[in-house]
């Protein structure tokens, strides 16, 4: 890699300065999970950044780890009264616009604008900071993944945009019978999750990523190096990252490297 990536996330960028917060969340985060023995590892374009780029894809500006689900519900819990004071668990449970299924620690002291175009909820929560997304992987039918979520989202998406019963009170009710449908599903598929073959794995329902791995490609984690510092990784990094990106080591194209927000400002 000859190419200059200096302009994207150079010393004193701003995009540098919401890395940096970033890493000092996955940090605490490691921090947490190691003192109560919690498997987890970077998960996605953070496990990308950190094989191709020793740390962050330079035009990032999030963190992913993931946790198999009994580990997740477990941390979700923890987190709650071990965060510390400038970073906050975010979830469908404590917020009211929050359509996803998998949580989020937030920084209090940030601002990720994503636009209304893109993240039209987004503007509605409570903090809208820089945030490390937490997956939950789990045994499952990629098929039926892909059923349920999209029922569940696009059901989510109406019954928002018709959040007044009064601006198209049929569709407000359909929109509310196919999400519960939806949930039901979640919930019954969770509970069944024993039935599916236990070397496979996928993201949970409501994560909006639809790759499936091999146990042995995460399990045991292990140590990876992230912008000089060691936090978990999955077990065979090479196996996983082409499962999700195939030649993972190819620098994409200009116009195919999105920043994910608009604005960012760290305070």
């Amino acid at each position: 890699m000859n190419e200059d990536f200096s302009k994207y996330n150079g010393e004193n960028t701003v995009l540098r300065k919401a890395q940096l917060r970033l890493l000092d969340m996955l940090l605490e985060l490691d921090k947490i999970c190691k003192k109560h023995n919690i498997p987890y590892w970077i998960d996605g374009g953070s496990t990308l950044g950190a094989l191709r780029h020793d740390g962050f894809i330079p035009w990032d500006d999030d963190i992913d780890i993931a946790l198999l689900r009994k580990d997740y519900r477990k941390l979700t819990k923890i987190l709650k009264v071990e965060l510390p004071e400038n970073l906050v668990l975010q979830n469908h449970k404590n917020e009211k616009h929050y359509h996803m299924l998998y949580a989020r620690v937030v920084d209090k002291h940030s601002l990720a604008d994503y636009g209304v175009e893109k993240a039209p909820f987004r503007k509605h929560f409570k903090y809208q900071g820089l945030f490390l997304d937490i997956f939950y992987i789990d045994r499952g039918s990629l098929g039926l993944k892909r059923f349920v979520d999209f029922f569940y989202f696009i059901s989510f998406r109406i019954i928002r945009k018709h959040n007044k019963r009064g601006n198209n009170k049929l569709m407000w009710l359909f929109s509310h019978l196919v999400w519960l449908t939806s949930r039901f599903f979640v919930f019954s598929l969770r509970r069944l999750s024993f039935l599916f073959p236990k070397d496979k794995l996928i993201y949970g329902f409501g994560v909006p990523y639809n790759w499936e791995f091999r146990r042995h490609e995460i399990l045991p984690v292990k140590p990876i190096k992230f912008e000089g510092k060691t936090v978990s990784g999955p077990s065979d990094t090479h196996a996983y990252l082409t499962r999700c990106f195939g030649n993972y080591m190819e620098i994409p194209p200009k116009d195919q490297r999105p920043a994910h927000a608009k604005t960012i400002k760290v305070y």
